[in-house]
């Protein structure tokens, strides 16, 4: 499994997971705040629920891309 992340100057998270064929696993976005959303900008992964100041997201093999704003 491959992670990237960055934070850019107007303050938004973006995530890149990249999962191998056959695998699937859970995505943990980071929030800036209890306000904040995040959002799969790929398809193909799936909100599950808020967890503190997490959103998790369940995904499959290849690669997802997420952001939160706050």
């Amino acid at each position: 499994m491959a992670v990237r992340w960055a934070r850019d100057s107007a303050g938004q998270f973006h995530l890149q997971v990249t999962a191998p064929a056959g695998t699937s696993g859970q995505v943990w976005v980071p929030l800036a705040s209890t306000s904040a959303t995040s959002t799969a900008i790929t398809s193909g992964a799936t909100f599950v629920q808020r967890n503190g100041l997490f959103d998790i997201y369940s995904a499959g093999p290849g690669t997802s891309e997420f952001s939160s704003t706050t």
